[in-house]
């Protein structure tokens, strides 16, 4: 079986969820509705730090893609951290995940994003 971790931080009205290990056809419902349980419903805003995720298969890749457009069409922000030349990284770019998320290479600059596609000056 594998396995995903989940761990979250709220700040105010924003989430950060960091997950490690694999997220595959396997685990991703379950990593979906944790999820969902973490985020309040006054939040405006998640972060989803990818930056120790070791694999992630179409059903994962899924995942990212319904995560933003519920939150697309709550009018909400979501970042997505997958750093520059992980795995994660390249699968998110290939799949044009920042069609519906901002995609940054670290937390750092999860936190200065300001809105899908954009950052803060």
């Amino acid at each position: 079986m594998t396995d995903a971790q989940l761990h979250a931080q709220r700040f105010d009205d924003q989430v950060v969820i960091s997950l490690r290990g694999e997220v595959d056809l396997e685990n991703a419902a379950r990593v979906r509705e944790r999820i969902a349980r973490t985020i309040p419903a006054a939040a405006s805003r998640m972060v989803l730090d990818l930056s120790e995720v070791i694999h992630i298969d179409s059903a994962g890749v899924r995942l990212l893609f319904d995560l933003g457009a519920r939150f697309g069409e709550r009018r909400h922000e979501l970042t997505i951290v997958a750093p520059a030349g992980s795995l994660v990284r390249e699968v998110v770019d290939v799949v044009r995940l920042e069609s519906v998320a901002a995609v940054v290479d670290s937390l750092d600059d999860a936190l200065r994003v300001s809105g899908p596609g954009t950052a803060a000056p």
